[in-house]
């Protein structure tokens, strides 16, 4: 059965992990999609980089194509039995999150904030009590290595 994983990222290093934790843990004629959803008013207060929206979308497509090639090169080669691409969405992350799970089979995110009792950051949380799909959660690496690497989530729900 071919299953559809998306794993969802940001432009933060943990996205590397998040990726290579897909393609790891995909199977022949499974399709692994970063997804990266961007959004010019979470920039809160700072100056708009972009000069336009196209501006915008395609600097959020070089960023996830540079986050899937380096994911690529962590876990080695995939061959053609895995196929990999990237789902750039402009909108909500939590809502485009939630989105892309209802056509997903897993989905894999990444937690980047460290609280007390395991506890996952805000977007990671929503994701979680919504999706209708089972979800991995990545922890950050605290080693400076990929978290990836030891391919241990820190929380699954399926």
């Amino acid at each position: 059965m071919t299953r559809r994983i998306i794993a969802a990222i940001d432009d933060s290093p943990l996205s590397v992990d998040v990726i290579s934790w897909a393609l790891r843990n995909a199977q022949p004629g499974d399709r692994v999609d970063a997804l990266l959803v961007w959004n010019v008013s979470l920039y809160r207060g700072l100056e708009n980089p972009f000069a336009n929206l196209d501006e915008a979308a395609r600097h959020h497509a070089d960023v996830a194509r540079h986050l899937l090639a380096d994911a690529e090169r962590v876990v080695g080669s995939t061959g053609e039995e895995v196929r990999a691409g990237i789902d750039v969405r402009h909108g909500d992350p939590v809502q485009e999150i939630i989105r892309a799970a209802e056509v997903a089979t897993l989905l894999v995110i990444g937690n980047h904030r460290r609280r007390p009792l395991g506890r996952v950051g805000s977007v990671t949380s929503e994701v979680l009590a919504a999706a209708s799909c089972p979800i991995v959660v990545v922890p950050p690496s605290e080693s400076g290595h990929t978290a990836a690497s030891s391919d241990r989530p820190i929380d699954a729900r399926s």
